[in-house]
C-alpha cells in the first residue's frame, strides 16, 4: 500500500514540478520517501478512527444520560438575559 500511495504523490510532485518549470523556468527536484508517505497515511488514518471513536462514544453517551434542563439567563455574564418573545412585524414598525 504504501509503494502505491508513494507513487501517486511521486505523480504529483512531478506536475507540479512541470507546472513549475512553465512558470519560472527553471527545474525542480522531486524528493520522496517511503516512510514519509507511510506516516502521512498513517496519521490520516489515526486521526479518522478516533474522530470515528470519539463520535461514538458521545452517541453512546447521549443515549444514557437524560439531557440536562436549560438554565441560565440570570446571570449577569454580559450576556442578554429576560430574553421577550418576538413580535410580530407591525409592532417593529
Amino acid at each position: 500500500m504504501t509503494d502505491i500511495l508513494t507513487g501517486k504523490y511521486a505523480a504529483t510532485a512531478v506536475l507540479a514540478a512541470l507546472a513549475d518549470r512553465e512558470r519560472s523556468g527553471e527545474g525542480q527536484r522531486v524528493d520522496l520517501a517511503l516512510l514519509d508517505v507511510q506516516m502521512a497515511t498513517l496519521a490520516n488514518l489515526v486521526e479518522t478512527i478516533t474522530i470515528q471513536v470519539v463520535e461514538g462514544f458521545m452517541a453512546e453517551h447521549k443515549a444514557r444520560r437524560p439531557r440536562p434542563a436549560a438554565v441560565g439567563g440570570e446571570e449577569n455574564l454580559g450576556c442578554a438575559r429576560g430574553i421577550e418573545p418576538p413580535r410580530a412585524p407591525a409592532d417593529l414598525l
